[in-house]
């Protein structure tokens, strides 16, 4: 008896070992690493883009940290490319770099008032892929790139160090979609399918078999066997019937989750201009409700944050206080289509765009900032974001659930039906 649980134990922590923490893990690295991705993107977006005065600099060493959007001009050795925007060339080194590569798309952002990102966006994350194993790029390829720039042997590099990791995004179509679909798609569909899950999966189901086969010479150790036999189709058990019923609720309860974690990510957005020091923090008469922050672009162009519950679109006239502002430009309404603001648009509205004043007058227009937005969120942004990362929670939570059944009632039944054919 003693060795029976003995080897229940042993089945059971294989089990445990290769389908659960070797993909776990895994999991954790990956949902990791596209964590770093998206936040070096909206970091670097934070950064001056670099000028002729930048890479022209005398001296030696670190100059600082800036972004650059151009196209492939050359491809110098093994590691460093050039790249192109008008009359000015960067030089970028390239070794250890991890480079991405944005799924194709083909729509206008500005066709419709309201972005429909998770119909226009593909539904797949950005290749990532180490330089060295691109084996090559059509010239006029276009690039976003951003880190530090070093000034060597009388000319300006990019590259990175141990304190500043260098980041190249290929991508076809506006620079004005780049940070809405790296934040949008910089996220694994499913990070428990990684590159450690297969083999490991593998490695675990022929293990059980293998330690099933050895123990059925052994009529005390029947019970083992038939659990290791039984666990040894962990990895294909949620797609058998009459469990697979659960597998597609989990499947559509994980989507909406990774859909809500975008859009509480795409939410917060236009706030990582506001964290620092603001130039004016202005309250209107009624309050708390109504309210007016200024700060600056990188650009060195005044970004606004008015929050506001008086805004006529038809004549693009919003009231903040004593204020009156005039929008001069297309302006999106960003929501959650999660949360059935569509349907429901408050009408309290947060507005950010490039602030502006003439002849008095004062206007809010679309940034020159490529990165930069001008873009209405019904409602506070910080408070719709906890409310999808809420409910992001509670669908993961509920999606787990029913992988959980779909695994358990089609293990049981294999469980059960075993016995009638392994005698």
């Amino acid at each position: 008896m003693r060795i029976a649980i003995s080897y229940l134990f042993l089945v059971f922590s294989l089990a445990f070992l290769f389908f659960g923490i070797i993909p776990g893990l895994g999991a954790f690295w990956v949902r990791s690493n596209w964590r770093q991705f998206r936040k070096r993107i909206i970091e670097l977006s934070l950064k001056p883009f670099i000028t002729y005065s930048d890479v022209g600099k005398t001296g030696e060493g670190l100059v600082g940290e800036y972004r650059f959007f151009g196209s492939l001009e050359a491809i110098q050795g093994n590691n460093t490319i050039w790249l192109k925007n008008g009359d000015l060339s960067v030089a970028a080194n390239m070794e250890n770099v991890r480079v991405y590569i944005l799924p194709s798309f083909s729509f206008l952002m500005e066709d419709s008032d309201y972005e429909h990102l998770e119909e226009l966006l593909p539904d797949e994350e950005p290749q990532s892929i180490i330089w060295a194993k691109i084996s090559s790029l059509p010239v006029g390829t276009k690039v976003f790139i951003g880190g530090c720039l070093f000034f060597e042997k009388g000319r300006g590099i990019f590259k990175s160090d141990k304190n500043c990791r260098l980041i190249a995004v290929i991508y076809d179509g506006k620079r004005e979609s780049i940070i809405k679909r790296a934040v949008w798609g910089g996220r694994q569909r499913n990070e428990y399918f990684n590159q450690f899950t297969i083999p490991s999966l593998i490695t675990g189901s022929l293990s059980l078999l293998l330690t099933a086969y050895i123990m059925l010479y052994n009529p005390m150790l029947r019970i083992p066997s038939l659990f290791a036999i039984t666990l040894s189709f962990f990895p294909i058990a949620s797609m058998l019937p009459p469990g697979v019923v659960f597998y597609f609720f989990y499947k559509k309860l994980w989507k909406e989750g990774r859909v809500l974690r975008a859009e509480r990510d795409l939410l917060r957005l236009p706030l990582r201009y506001f964290h620092g020091e603001t130039e004016r923090d202005a309250r209107g008469d009624s309050g708390q409700d109504e309210a007016c922050r200024i700060s600056v672009f990188p650009s060195n162009e005044k970004c606004i944050e008015l929050y506001t519950g008086s805004w006529d679109r038809d004549t693009g006239i919003i009231k903040c206080g004593s204020s009156i502002y005039k929008l001069r430009d297309k302006i999106q309404i960003r929501g959650s289509l999660r949360l059935g603001q569509e349907k429901r648009l408050d009408s309290i509205y947060t507005v950010y765009g490039k602030y502006t004043e003439q002849n008095s007058a004062k206007f809010i227009v679309k940034p020159e900032d490529p990165m930069a937005e001008i873009i209405a969120i019904p409602g506070k942004p910080e408070e719709l974001a906890s409310r999808c990362q809420k409910k992001a929670r509670f669908y993961e939570l509920l999606s787990a659930f029913f992988i959980f059944s779909d695994l358990v009632l089609n293990l049981f039944l294999i469980l059960f039906v075993l016995p009638y054919y392994i005698r």
